[in-house]
């Protein structure tokens, strides 16, 4: 047995979290971690990254939107999403068209090879939702979603 302090501080001893385990704030972190770990998971197999999904989920749903439109609905700064756009095009995923009122401005929309990815990868992510929603097993899930919209307008 040891005699030293911080050899019994260091010894597989459960910390003492001070009240945290009750805090919302980590909790959400926690389990965000473990949806987002699940989620790359699913993904990863079809080549896309989180971002790059939703990107495509977008595009694919409301063909025709701006990157400026994108940007504000994902809350992806401008900067990345051009970045984000531009490896999608360079895959031969999404295309832009001139937007007709304003020909400085592009809309996107998804090529069929986009449109094919979007699909297989739409599958992977329904498949990581179903686990999500084993999770939380009989838990309200429309009161869960509204509380997360409350607490993302902080």
């Amino acid at each position: 047995m040891s005699d030293d302090p911080a050899a019994t501080l260091c010894k597989d001893a459960a910390p003492d979290l001070g009240g945290l385990e009750n805090n919302i704030g980590l909790r959400l972190r926690l389990a965000q971690l473990a949806v987002f770990q699940d989620l790359i998971a699913s993904l990863r197999p079809h080549g896309l990254r989180v971002t790059e999904f939703s990107v495509l989920m977008v595009i694919g749903k409301t063909p025709g939107l701006t990157q400026q439109a994108i940007s504000a609905v994902l809350q992806i700064q401008p900067p990345n999403l051009k970045a984000i756009i531009d490896g999608l095009r360079r895959q031969g995923l999404v295309r832009r068209s001139p937007v007709a009122a304003d020909r400085r401005l592009r809309a996107l929309s998804l090529t069929a090879q986009g449109r094919q990815l979007l699909a297989l990868a739409s599958e992977a992510h329904a498949g990581h939702d179903r686990r999500l929603l084993a999770c939380l097993g009989d838990a309200d899930v429309p009161a869960i979603l509204e509380a997360l919209k409350r607490i993302a307008t902080l």
